[in-house]
């Protein structure tokens, strides 16, 4: 994916949070200069979207049929990898939080 691919997507996630009433600046900037957090805070908010992400790469290597072996085994890489892209999703734009409240 060239650089053009990169800015399309957040430019989407700009107008998105945008239109949710979250601020381009709280979109951009990292959570620890956000909240004037240690830096600590900001690198585990860091590593769970890696986490997330790391995690839906089954989804597309299920996908593409690059996991060998059973159909099983790609099934659950399938189920797996799409039930972790919507987390980081909810956890990127704290859909549950917003929806469903503490409560």
């Amino acid at each position: 994916m060239g650089g053009g691919a990169c800015g399309h997507r957040l430019a989407v996630a700009l107008v998105w949070s945008g239109a949710e009433g979250i601020s381009a600046k709280l979109v951009l900037r990292d959570l620890s200069q956000a909240c004037n957090a240690p830096l600590e805070k900001g690198v585990l908010s860091s590593v769970g979207y890696l986490l997330w992400m790391a995690a839906a790469i089954a989804l597309f290597a299920a996908s593409t049929r690059q996991i060998q072996g059973s159909v099983l085994k790609r099934q659950f890489a399938f189920c797996g990898g799409g039930f972790s892209l919507w987390l980081c999703l909810d956890d990127m734009f704290l859909v549950h939080d917003r929806y469903l409240g503490e409560d």
